[in-house]
């Protein structure tokens, strides 16, 4: 039982390539807003991919945590670009409910 840790979960991976795929996802995360800024498109779509994207983002920062414990907050080194769509996406909507008007 060698790969075993103390809480029961196999580590099959080393911390490097999850911090790699946390980092690609981060920085993916605002990839179709940009993509929609240069190229014209729908933006709810491009929106929606960038929300989705960047709560996958919070999924695998969460199982980081729980997999690598304190070596999992390096992961916080992709949080700027995998929440900033999402905090736009939020600031958006309060402006719709305070403001009673959308884009």
């Amino acid at each position: 039982m060698g790969n075993l840790t103390e809480s029961g979960i196999t580590k099959k991976g080393g911390f490097r390539p999850f911090l790699a795929f946390s980092l690609c996802l981060a920085v993916l995360a605002p990839a179709p807003m940009i993509y929609y800024s240069k190229e014209g498109g729908h933006f709810d779509v491009a929106l929606d991919l960038a929300v989705l994207l960047s709560v996958l983002w919070i999924i695998v920062f969460i199982i980081g945590l729980v997999r690598f414990r304190k070596r999992g907050l390096w992961q916080l080194v992709g949080a700027p670009f995998a929440l900033f769509c999402l905090f736009g996406y939020v600031m958006i909507m309060l402006a719709c409910i305070v403001n009673q008007e959308c884009l």
